[in-house]
Formats: structure tokens, C-alpha cells, sequence
């Protein structure tokens, strides 16, 4: 008897006792976080800047819902800034303009991170864009998939794109795959990314073009398939109260095949090299930055694999530009950080 009893009295350290089977509580948020603006341009690249400004209220819209490893969450932004911006592609007519800034359900274990639904990512050397998978376009709705952990990884993005009308009755749709794996070794992080942009009229949605764990490329020349494929290598390396060190590297169209002059192609490339957290001797940081964008990245010969989403880039939001930034950053006694910089950019003719 007394072994019995001690049996099922074990039980409930193996999960079987009515504790262990209560499911995890669920939690509800909700926030209303009104701001206000002043910008002299309406333009979202400071640098770009030659539409009026002015003064702006607007408010952001938050709800959260969670239970043990799942979330649902989304954030609606009210903002009068959006009707003078011209990049913004919703309705500017009325008292207010709206978007979604994030609205998506997500699953996060140990080792797997599973989301769907829009938010605004970037792969980059923060905090700039990347050069690859940036923030600059308005968030989108894809599937996000990572495996593994901080010291190994791997990373997936898959997204529908806006249509593109290419005739009076023919309209092309598009998709967007990106997959990146990570290592991190102490304090230096490296990352390699392979992203693609493919359509055309009737042209649907295919699964062998998702594929986290192949080479994209490849599916030009063993597949037949038309795509416009990219490259990135990120580096990054963090130290011990001496800043932060990054660079990416871009590489856009490049010549494989030996061909005659007509098939030819010229590459594509990106370039940002950046130090954050730099020690000055003072209670201030510096940091500075590097980019170069050459007239040809982010463009196709078709425009359905134009490098884009709703006119707006995946990555950077311009090409055939170099710009210099350098500053300082505080931490002001009621709040911060305060980031002043000093900026000279080079902008040609790329969009």
C-alpha cells in the first residue's frame, strides 16, 4: 500500500497532477499612445527633404493578447504626418490618414520562432537599414520563420508584394523570399543572405521558391525560373566598452555565364561600413557611418522583380547615392538618447 500511494503521489512531479494540466494564464493589453510631430519636410528621407512640413498630431493604437509561447499583436497608427508624406500610398483625403503598422500572431520556442501576419523587420548594421531586408518601406505581411539560437541560426522571410499593372489588361503579381543564416562566436557576428523577387502575369506563388534550406540562384539554371536575385554578407563585432563595429556588403546582379556583349551584365553593389558606442572620453558616445549605393541596385530589366513594395525599396529606399554621417550621442538627465549628427550625401538620379 505504502508503495502504491507513494507511486501516484510521484505523479505529479513527472506533469500529471491537476496543477501541471492548468493551462498557462492568458494576458490582454491595450494603449493609447498620442504623439506629435514637427519635421520640416514631409518627405521620410530627411536628406531627400523638398515637400512643405509642418506640425502633426497622431496617435498609435496598441493591442496584445498572449498565452504561454503564442502572441497575437497589432498597433494601429493615426497620423496626420502621412497625408503630406509623398511616398505614402493610402488615402490622404480625409481628416486623418491610417495604416497597420503591426498586426500578427506568433509562436517562440527554445529553438523555433514562427510569426505571421505585418511587421517591419531589418538585417542590417543597426541602426541603419540594411541593405537587403530595411525598414524604410511600410511594413508588409510575410511569413517569418527562425530556426536555432543565438550562436547559430537560421532565418526566413516570405512575402506577397503589391501587383503591378504592366498593360491595360494585364497585371503581374510578385513574391519576395529572403533566408539568411547567422553565427556568433564571442563578440563577433556574421550573417550571409540570399533574398529573391519573382512574378509576372499569372504567375502564382511557389513553394520551391520558399525553401529556407536551398540555393535560390540555382532554380535560374536547374528550374528555368526568372528571378532576381541578391546577396548580403553582414559582419559585426562587439566589444568591451570600446563600441560596436559593423559593415554589410551588397552584391545585386553579377556575371556567371560567359556570354557575348549583349547578355552582359554589370554588378550591382551596396556598401555600409559603421562604429557605434565609441568612447570619447566624456559622458557622450560617437558614432559614424559609411554607405555606397551604385545606380544599378535594386533595379530589373522586368519590373515585376523591381526591388520594392508599394514604390518603396526592401532594403534602402534609394539607389546611386554615398552618404557620411558622424555624430554624437547623449543620454540627457529626462530622458534620451539624444542622437546629433552632422550628414553630406551624394544623391544621382536612382530612385
Amino acid at each position: 500500500a505504502a508503495r502504491a500511494a507513494s507511486r501516484y503521489a510521484g505523479a505529479g512531479t513527472r506533469g500529471d497532477s491537476a496543477a501541471a494540466r492548468t493551462p498557462p494564464p492568458v494576458v490582454a493589453s491595450a494603449e493609447l499612445d498620442p504623439f506629435f510631430t514637427a519635421q520640416t519636410t514631409g518627405h521620410r528621407e530627411l536628406m531627400l527633404g523638398d515637400e512643405p512640413g509642418g506640425g502633426y498630431p497622431g496617435a498609435d493604437i496598441r493591442l496584445a493578447l498572449g498565452a504561454g509561447n503564442f502572441a497575437a499583436v497589432s498597433r494601429l497608427r493615426l497620423d496626420r504626418a502621412l497625408r503630406v508624406d509623398p511616398e505614402f500610398a493610402g488615402k490622404k483625403d480625409r481628416a486623418t490618414a491610417a495604416r497597420m503598422e503591426e498586426a500578427y500572431l506568433g509562436g517562440q520556442w527554445r529553438y523555433v520562432t514562427l510569426v505571421t501576419g505585418r511587421v517591419s523587420r531589418s538585417w542590417g548594421p543597426a541602426p541603419l537599414d540594411g541593405l537587403q531586408v530595411g525598414s524604410y518601406a511600410d511594413s508588409y505581411d510575410h511569413l517569418y520563420f527562425r530556426l536555432g539560437a543565438s550562436g547559430l541560426n537560421l532565418t526566413s522571410i516570405v512575402a506577397r508584394l503589391d501587383d503591378i499593372s504592366i498593360g491595360p489588361d494585364t497585371v503581374a503579381q510578385r513574391y519576395f523570399t529572403a533566408h539568411r543564416i547567422g553565427v556568433r562566436w564571442r563578440g563577433l557576428d556574421v550573417a550571409a543572405t540570399e533574398a529573391i523577387v519573382y512574378g509576372g502575369p499569372a504567375r502564382g506563388f511557389e513553394p520551391a521558391l520558399a525553401n529556407p534550406a536551398s540555393l535560390l540562384n540555382l532554380a535560374q539554371y536547374t528550374d528555368h525560373q526568372s528571378l532576381n536575385v541578391s546577396y548580403a554578407l553582414d559582419l559585426a563585432y562587439r566589444t568591451t566598452g570600446r563600441g560596436l563595429y559593423g559593415a554589410q556588403f551588397l552584391l545585386d546582379d553579377f556575371q556567371v555565364d560567359r556570354c557575348g556583349t549583349n547578355c552582359t551584365e554589370p554588378s550591382s553593389i551596396g556598401l555600409t561600413v559603421l562604429a557605434e558606442a565609441v568612447p570619447t572620453g566624456t559622458m557622450a558616445r560617437a558614432f559614424g557611418s559609411y554607405t555606397r549605393v551604385n545606380n544599378l541596385t535594386y533595379r530589373a530589366p522586368n519590373p515585376w522583380e523591381r526591388y520594392s513594395y508599394l514604390g518603396l525599396g526592401l532594403g534602402r529606399g534609394q539607389s546611386d547615392y554615398d552618404e557620411l554621417r558622424a555624430g554624437l550621442e547623449l543620454a540627457p538627465p529626462l530622458g534620451g538618447p539624444l542622437r546629433l549628427y552632422a550628414a553630406t550625401r551624394r544623391q544621382g538620379e536612382g530612385d
